[in-house]
């Protein structure tokens, strides 16, 4: 096998298959696990591809050493210090690791945050933690409903620069290939040429957006151009689309050429008339979409 001499950065990952003929590649991620894990496994049909979550608690690390012993290969986004914990204390081969840079993209959702009370997370709904930062600065405020809703227009948002974040964003994420040593346009002008929301949340992408990061994963570890073919979005289900579906706010969706969506659970590449874009707010925390 050949490798980068930096183990967070990725090299050339080719490895002898196993007895059989295919290989056992780990995918070791976030909430993207699930998606990249089955892209892959879609994408290199001759190796089996297996997904775990990675959590740094005693317990999630010695689960992820275990699993990344059996495996030929890690796939894995994992954050650089818990990377290195592995590696030092658990004894993770860095020689089979292949980072590549988790999916975190703010330029369709730039008010998007999260909020805490009394030192706990407030979720708009249960596991929901998103939280719209100029809803939560009109309830602190003591804003009436009326007047925060009309505070969610193309004016406002021009005001706070939010129409203007898109280039800060996609410099933030392609810093992030950079760092994992990955080509930042091959992952991402496929997804701008789409004109579609590709971002379900800052941190949830669009299954379109996970099949691409795959692809270009698969194709470094050895799929062909016809494993790449392979109607992937239309084969393996959007599953982080269960989850919030944030809105692409008025002002914000104009200067991308989009129509504005309203609100979450919903979906967002659906063309929308301007009449039915109002976004509906809260009265009272936690400060989220209906």
């Amino acid at each position: 096998m050949t490798a980068s001499r930096d183990p967070h950065r990725s090299g050339s990952m080719t490895r002898a298959h196993p007895p059989g003929g295919g290989r056992e590649i780990l995918v070791l991620s976030n909430c993207q696990t699930g998606g990249m894990t089955a892209f892959l496994d879609l994408f290199l049909p001759r190796d089996k591809v297996v997904g775990l979550a990675w959590s740094d608690s005693e317990e999630g690390c010695a689960r992820a050493a275990a699993a990344a012993a059996a495996a030929d290969l890690v796939v894995t986004s994992a954050p650089r210090g818990l990377h290195a914990k592995l590696v030092s204390q658990y004894g993770v081969d860095p020689s089979k690791c292949l980072m590549f840079p988790g999916i975190g993209f703010s330029g369709f959702h730039p008010d998007l945050t999260i909020a805490y009370g009394d030192g706990e997370l407030i979720d708009v709904f249960p596991g929901v933690p998103y939280q719209s930062a100029i809803g939560l600065w009109c309830w602190k405020a003591g804003l009436n409903v009326r007047d925060t809703v009309d505070l969610f227009a193309a004016e406002t948002m021009a005001a706070l620069g939010l129409d203007r974040s898109w280039d800060a964003a996609r410099q933030r994420l392609a810093a992030r290939f950079e760092e994992t040593g990955w080509s930042f346009a091959d992952f991402f002008l496929p997804l701008q040429a789409s004109w579609r929301v590709f971002m379900h949340t800052v941190n949830h992408p669009h299954l379109s957006a996970l099949a691409q990061m795959a692809r270009v994963v698969a194709r470094r570890i050895g799929a062909t151009k016809d494993d790449l073919a392979a109607p992937a979005e239309q084969l393996i289900p959007d599953a982080l689309s269960q989850g919030a579906v944030w809105p692409v706010y008025p002002g914000v969706a104009e200067s991308l050429g989009l129509q504005p969506s309203s609100s979450t659970r919903s979906d967002p590449h659906a063309p929308r008339s301007p009449a039915k874009s109002q976004t509906r707010l809260r009265s009272t925390p936690p400060c989220g979409f209906w």
